[in-house]
């Protein structure tokens, strides 16, 4: 999927996508990593409205630190496409609170 949307052939990235969402079970972890990915590709695609409901089930659902931090990544991104300042503030709260809690240095790094 990553090389799909960095070669922007979207298409193929959904594809990819749907079909590691389900081949896995409800509330595996792999499913909500597809479901992160698919409101990825729904982001470059320039759907950030759908993108953030995406983020933001998987983000209800995960609880995981360095999980979290990557789809808040996601979600702030979303947030500050759609013009929500206080959103990308709360995210931000959210994600430096994550950072703290969590000792993931490379998964924070990559947020920021």
């Amino acid at each position: 999927m990553t090389l799909a949307i960095n070669r922007e052939q979207l298409g193929d990235a959904l594809e990819f996508g749907w079909r590691m969402h389900d081949v896995n079970p409800d509330g595996s972890e792999m499913r909500f990593a597809a479901l992160y990915e698919l409101s990825v590709v729904a982001l470059h695609a320039g759907f950030p409205e759908p993108a953030m409901r995406g983020f933001c089930h998987v983000l209800e659902r995960v609880h995981l630190p360095r999980l979290r931090l990557v789809y808040l990544g996601g979600a702030i991104r979303a947030a500050a496409q759609l013009r929500r300042p206080d959103q990308v503030a709360a995210l931000r709260g959210e994600i430096d609170l994550t950072i703290s809690s969590a000792n993931q240095p490379h998964d924070a790094a990559q947020v920021l």
